[in-house]
C-alpha cells in the first residue's frame, strides 16, 4: 500500500515538473572552486534538490558537466539519499551547450543582459534557465555572462535593482535563491 501511493506521488510530481521549465545548474566551474567552496556548492545543489522536490510546480532540473569520478561527483554522492535524486533530477556530464537547443538556453546570471521579465519561470515550457553552479565570493565576476555571451545563449538577471532599488555585490543570489525565487513565480 504505502510503495503504491509513493509511486502515485512520484507520478504526479514527475508530471507538474513535465508542464514547467528546465533548470539546469551549470556544474562546469569545478576547477575555479577551492575544496571548501565546492563542498559549499554540493550542500547548495542537495538544497536546490529538496525545494524542487517540494515544490508544488516543480521545474525539471538538471545539474550539467558533473564528470564521474570527479570531487562535485564525489561530494554528491555523500550526500544522504542521493541513490533516490534520479526519480526526480537529472545529472549529465554534458554540459548543457551540448544537451539543449542553444535558442531554448536562458543563462540567469547577475550580469544579465536584461531584467527577467513576469514571463521568465512560468510562460514557456520549451525554455531551459541555466543557473551558475559556484561559490566564487565574487571573484568570477562578469564570468557567467561571458561564458553565456561566448556560447551564444541570451542571458537574464533577476530584476532586484529596479524592485527592491539595491544595488552592487548585493544583488547576487545564491542557486538555491534563485531557484526558490523560479519555484515561487511558477506557483503564481
Amino acid at each position: 500500500r504505502k510503495a503504491e501511493e509513493r509511486a502515485e506521488e512520484l507520478r504526479s510530481w514527475q508530471s507538474r515538473a513535465a508542464e514547467g521549465p528546465t533548470v539546469v545548474i551549470d556544474c562546469e566551474w569545478e576547477s575555479a572552486m577551492t575544496d571548501r567552496q565546492l563542498a559549499s556548492v554540493a550542500q547548495t545543489l542537495g538544497r536546490c534538490f529538496g525545494a524542487n522536490k517540494r515544490a508544488e510546480r516543480p521545474v525539471r532540473l538538471l545539474f550539467s558537466g558533473v564528470r564521474a569520478g570527479s570531487p562535485t561527483d564525489a561530494l554528491l554522492r555523500r550526500t544522504p539519499g542521493f541513490e533516490t535524486w534520479a526519480e526526480r533530477l537529472t545529472i549529465s556530464e554534458e554540459p548543457y551547450i551540448r544537451l539543449f537547443d542553444p535558442s531554448h538556453l536562458v543563462y540567469v546570471t547577475p550580469e544579465g543582459e536584461r531584467p527577467a521579465s513576469e514571463e521568465d519561470f512560468v510562460a514557456d515550457p520549451e525554455a531551459v534557465y541555466v543557473m551558475g553552479g559556484l561559490n566564487d565570493n565574487n571573484r568570477l565576476a562578469g564570468k557567467s555572462r561571458l561564458k553565456a555571451d561566448l556560447q551564444g545563449v541570451r542571458s537574464v538577471r533577476l530584476p532586484i535593482p529596479e524592485v527592491l532599488g539595491i544595488k552592487g555585490n548585493a544583488c547576487i543570489l545564491t542557486m538555491h535563491q534563485v531557484l526558490c525565487i523560479a519555484l515561487s513565480r511558477r506557483a503564481g
